[in-house]
C-alpha cells in the first residue's frame, strides 16, 4: 500500500521533469515520452532569461517578488505579534487571563 502511494506521489513530479527536458515539439506528442530528453539546461535558462509564455515575466524577476513579499509579510507579523504580546503582558484589561491563555493554546 505504501509503494501505491509513493507511486502516485512520485509519477506525475517525474512526468514534470520529463516534460521540463523536452523542446516544445516533444512536449506536443502524443503518447508524451517517458524518457528524459537532452534540453534541460535550455529550457532554464529560457526561463530564467524569457519567462514562459509569451507575457510571462522571467523566473528571477518572479522569484524576487516572491522574496520580498514573503520578507514584508513575515516582518509584519512579527511587528503586530511584539506588539499584541506587549499589550497583554503589560496592559489591564477585562478577561485579561482568557486572552492570554486562547493566545497561547492555539484555541479561539
Amino acid at each position: 500500500m505504501l509503494l501505491i502511494g509513493v507511486a502516485l506521489i512520485v509519477f506525475p513530479v517525474y512526468v514534470a521533469f520529463c516534460a521540463a527536458t523536452m523542446n516544445s515539439k516533444e512536449v506536443f506528442t502524443v503518447p508524451l515520452s517517458l524518457v528524459p530528453s537532452t534540453h534541460l539546461f535550455e529550457n532554464i535558462a529560457h526561463i530564467w532569461k524569457d519567462g514562459s509564455g509569451n507575457a510571462a515575466a522571467p523566473f528571477g524577476v518572479m522569484l524576487l517578488n516572491s522574496l520580498v513579499m514573503a520578507l514584508v509579510i513575515s516582518i509584519g507579523k512579527i511587528a503586530v505579534s511584539i506588539v499584541s504580546a506587549y499589550a497583554i503582558v503589560f496592559f489591564r484589561f477585562l478577561y485579561r487571563p482568557e486572552t492570554w491563555v486562547t493566545g497561547v493554546s492555539g484555541q479561539g
